[in-house]
């Protein structure tokens, strides 16, 4: 067991899901379900359920006072599944404030994933003439 007074832990989930009702695959359900204690549908297993499971996991401590010596950030980002590219300026900063981060999204294994892999990242400036492949040039 470890303590965590007066550390700072940064918690970050992004908000959108990457299916609309017309891109899922076949046979993927386009609905959200809950039955009982559980929800499925789309992003049920992405950061959009790791919201869910963060929050609640924030609770408890914080419900026994557990947390009033910490400094906890939740950041929510809508643009992580394109590197984020506009929020990724204030998650830096972020970050240099904060001694542990924890991102919520399913990894596959029901077990606690320690490592992510990495994001590369390229501009590219393209000179020419505007044209589209079907039309005349």
């Amino acid at each position: 067991m470890f303590s965590l007074t007066n550390q700072a832990v940064a918690n970050d989930c992004c908000l959108w899901v990457i299916w609309t009702p017309s891109s899922l695959p076949t046979g993927r359900s386009k609905t959200i379900a809950e039955e009982g204690d559980r929800v499925s549908g789309p992003g049920a297993t992405d950061m959009q359920g790791g919201q869910v499971v963060m929050l609640n996991a924030l609770k408890a401590p914080d419900a026994k006072g557990l947390l009033e010596d910490m400094t906890v950030t939740v950041q929510l980002n809508g643009d992580e599944e394109m590197g984020s590219l506009s929020s990724s300026k204030y998650l830096e900063e972020q970050v240099a404030l904060h001694d542990y981060g924890l991102a919520y999204e399913f990894n596959g294994t029901n077990n606690l994933l320690s490592v992510r892999k990495g994001l590369g990242q390229a501009r590219y400036v393209v000179n020419g003439k505007a044209s589209h492949a079907g039309g005349a040039h």
